[in-house]
C-alpha cells in the first residue's frame, strides 16, 4: 500500500492561482501552487478533485526521475516539482515552504524534503486533493 498525501486547496478565486496544502499522513508537510481551475484544460488548469497515484518516473522535461501524478483523466505529464510563480505551471503541483502574496518560498527546499520522504516510502503514494477552508496562511514579508 502507498503513503498517503492530502492536498486541501483553498477555496477558490476564480482565474487566480490556487494554492493550497500538502498533509502527509495527516500533518502539515508544505504548501501547494497551481494554475486555476479552468475545465481541466491541458497546461492551463489545475487538475480535478480526486485520488491519484504518485510514482517516481522519468521526466523528458526536467531530464531526471520526478514525481508523477498518475492517471488523471485526458492529462499527462502532470508533476509535482519546485516553483515560485504559477506561469511556471504547465498544469503542474508546485511544492514550497511559505506563501508571499502570490509565490510560493523555498520551493527547492520544499522539494527536496518531499524527495526525501518519498525515498523513505519506496516512491509511491497515494494523493488526495480536494477543496476544503482551511486555516489562514500566515504569509511572510
Amino acid at each position: 500500500m502507498s503513503a498517503p498525501l492530502e492536498i486541501i486547496r483553498r477555496p477558490e478565486v476564480k482565474g487566480l492561482e490556487t494554492f493550497g496544502e500538502l498533509l502527509i499522513e495527516g500533518e502539515h508537510f508544505c504548501f501547494t501552487l497551481e494554475r486555476p481551475w479552468l475545465n481541466d484544460a491541458p497546461d492551463i488548469s489545475c487538475i480535478p478533485v480526486g485520488t491519484y497515484e504518485v510514482r517516481y518516473l522519468w521526466s523528458d522535461h526536467f531530464g531526471k526521475p520526478m514525481p508523477h501524478v498518475m492517471d488523471v483523466p485526458g492529462r499527462a505529464g502532470i508533476l509535482l516539482h519546485p516553483l515560485n510563480w504559477v506561469r511556471q505551471s504547465e498544469g503542474c503541483i508546485g511544492l514550497g515552504e511559505s506563501i508571499s502574496g502570490d509565490m510560493l518560498q523555498n520551493s527547492g527546499d520544499a522539494f527536496g524534503h518531499f524527495l526525501a520522504w518519498f525515498a523513505s516510502v519506496g516512491d509511491a503514494a497515494t494523493v488526495k486533493i480536494s477543496y476544503r477552508p482551511v486555516a489562514p496562511v500566515v504569509e511572510t514579508a
